[in-house]
């Protein structure tokens, strides 16, 4: 298997957290953590990586779902996980969101000072208008 595009990448983890209980397993199944494992921590999957770049002729977005919010691809990776969270109920579930949450608000931070370097006032006006995750709070 090669590797997968972002949006094969998110539709795949979330097949899997959604799907858990209506096939019948539970979080503590051996086949859920098997796979589990297997989406989020191979290379094969990846999410993202941990470098910013910039494309020739790259312009700074801010139409479409960018109006709302800064990051809207972190906003719903975490909706869904916040999602699974609850529908789970566990502590655990409540201890990874928080953990996914801390390691998406680091480079989300990272990608924002690299931004304001490559678009300077233009970026600093945009996100002085522009929530960073949740549209209109935050």
């Amino acid at each position: 298997m090669g590797f997968l595009s972002p949006v094969q990448k998110f539709r795949q983890v979330t097949i899997i957290l959604s799907g858990v209980r209506k096939i019948g397993l539970e979080p503590r199944d051996h086949f859920f953590r098997q796979e589990f494992k297997r989406v989020l921590f191979t290379r094969q999957i990846e999410y993202g990586s941990s470098s910013v770049t910039i494309k020739e002729g790259h312009e700074l977005i801010t139409s479409g779902p960018y109006a709302m919010a800064r990051h809207p691809i972190y906003t719903g990776i975490l909706t869904g996980f916040l999602g699974t969270v609850i529908a789970l109920s566990q502590m655990r579930g409540l201890i990874a969101f928080v953990l996914i949450f801390l390691v998406l608000w680091l480079k989300l931070r990272r990608e924002e000072q690299w931004m304001r370097s490559q678009f300077g006032e233009t970026y600093a006006a945009y996100a002085h208008k522009t929530a960073s995750l949740v549209p209109y709070l935050f």
